[in-house]
């Protein structure tokens, strides 16, 4: 795929109708917000003396009524760690060394990422939120900047842009097409190796 000519990152998607890709962008344009307010707070830069002395209030943002139909129905398929089978997960997931848990696919959780973890990895990641435009009929681009490496991934973007019913076309970060790895948690054998009192082995 041709490259485009910027200077910054990008991801570039599709859009199914107006409706999705306006909420899109609006939403967008709040987490651009609250995260440059966020990032002052959380890597001041020492030479701004004029932040020094001012407090940063972040106002609460209600990020609901930001999604779309599509949106709203993409984070009701989610995986519910309040649940038994939720809290089965995270105790297996204690029982399991971190060299197992963190790559083993068993430990994906079923289901999309919540619209809260979505915010927060979002805030939290270091880089700038810098533009997200209309390329052509139906293809938009998001355009970030990070600030080194590492610098906390792209998937909490993916994210986003999937649950606005859009599909992504090419990642500059990744140099290709964005997919999500698919969970082969099972509840089933998770029960039973909790119940002995186990984790899992490979």
């Amino acid at each position: 795929m041709k490259q485009l000519n910027t200077p910054y990152f990008y991801i570039l998607f599709t859009y199914p109708n107006k409706e999705s890709f306006t909420s899109l962008q609006q939403i967008f344009a709040q987490l651009q917000y609250t995260k440059s307010l966020t990032d002052k707070i959380n890597f001041p830069e020492d030479d701004e003396d004029e932040s020094k002395d001012r407090e940063i209030i972040i106002p609460f943002v209600d990020w609901n009524n930001y999604l779309a139909p599509s949106a709203k129905q993409w984070f009701t398929n989610t995986f519910d760690f309040q649940s038994e089978e939720g809290k089965v997960y995270l105790r297996l997931r204690d029982l399991t060394s971190v060299a197992i848990r963190s790559y083993n696919t068993f430990f994906i959780p079923p289901g999309n990422w919540s619209l809260e973890s979505v915010i927060e990895s979002i805030l939290a990641c270091e880089y700038t939120l810098v533009a997200l435009e209309q390329l052509e009929t139906t293809k938009g681009v998001l355009y970030y900047d990070p600030w080194g490496a590492p610098f906390g991934g792209v998937e909490s973007l993916w994210q986003l842009i999937w649950a606005f019913d859009c599909q992504l076309v090419y990642d500059f970060y990744l140099g290709g097409v964005p997919s999500a790895k698919e969970s082969t948690w099972n509840y089933d054998l998770a029960k039973q190796l909790v119940e002995q009192n186990r984790g899992l082995s490979n």
